[in-house]
């Protein structure tokens, strides 16, 4: 993974305040804490958690007696936007430096956990440290990509990737939603084009209504869930899930279901069409 590093590295660790310039080495990218350097070229999931670690060099100590260092640091992860995934990370180290530690360098380390939800892209990474003594600054920007899961986006309250399934864990949707009578009917879809307010803040809700071939309605659930939440990130998304229990006697023929999603913030309804088979 290539690292593009806006930093001065410097080869050794001396004692001179005068010419010293903080930076950034020995950067790993991992999948578990102090674990090793993933390969070059990684995709993340979302939802997946990386850690991240460095150790910084060329700062400066002040004292002669007991030379200390003084760092801070902190640290961003970003989406494609720009736009922050978790909370910003600070951190001070304050370290006395022994003559027997003339080699030693003080590590950091963050913990990312990628929303389950993230849109796919090219993220990245940011760390920043201050020398306090000496006020030399650093940054380091670490690209990673990430794969998740696709859901188109809207400017409208909608309906995305409705799949009809044949059980409730099934993983691989009906390619022909074909049903004998009696059997169950199970169906995920997502919903986006919702307005978000303060601290991204959503509230959605949506019902059903089942229709026989003739436009006859046979079954009506207007409340059939509610979603509200606040989150530190945006939540573009949101995945909803509905089942049906025809009896044994259901008549063949294409049914339909209405689905209606509300936007409370955003003031907005949507409907859309499904249709499957008893056969």
């Amino acid at each position: 993974m290539k690292l593009l590093l806006s930093i001065t590295l410097l080869a050794s660790l001396g004692w001179s305040q005068s010419t010293r310039k903080v930076g950034f080495t020995e950067v790993v990218i991992a999948q578990s804490e102090d674990g090793t350097r993933i390969p070059s070229g990684t995709v993340f999931i979302a939802g997946e958690t990386i850690f991240l670690s460095a150790r910084m060099n060329g700062f400066a100590t002040q004292g002669e007696d007991r030379p200390e260092l003084r760092l801070t640091w902190e640290a961003d992860a970003l989406d494609p936007e720009g736009i922050p995934i978790i909370e910003r990370k600070r951190a001070s180290i304050i370290a006395v430096i022994t003559p027997q530690d003339k080699d030693w360098l003080p590590k950091l380390r963050h913990e990312i956990l990628i929303p389950p939800m993230a849109d796919s892209g090219n993220y990245k990474l940011v760390l920043r440290a201050t020398d306090n003594i000496n006020s030399s600054t650093a940054t380091l920007e670490v690209p990673i990509t990430v794969r998740g899961y696709e859901v188109a986006p809207s400017k409208e309250l909608t309906a995305r990737n409705f799949r009809f399934f044949r059980g409730e864990n099934e993983g691989t949707p009906l390619a022909t939603p074909a049903y004998r009578p009696g059997d169950p009917i199970w169906a995920r879809f997502d919903m986006t084009g919702y307005k978000l307010g303060d601290k991204n803040k959503f509230d959605i809700a949506y019902g059903l209504e089942v229709f026989r071939p003739n436009g006859e309605s046979i079954y009506k659930e207007p409340n059939a869930a509610e979603l509200s939440e606040t989150s530190f990130y945006r939540k573009r998304y949101m995945s909803g899930s509905l089942s049906l229990n025809p009896t044994s006697d259901i008549a063949k023929g294409e049914y339909t279901i209405v689905l209606t999603i509300t936007d409370r913030l955003g003031n907005q309804t949507s409907e859309t069409n499904h249709k499957f088979r008893i056969e």
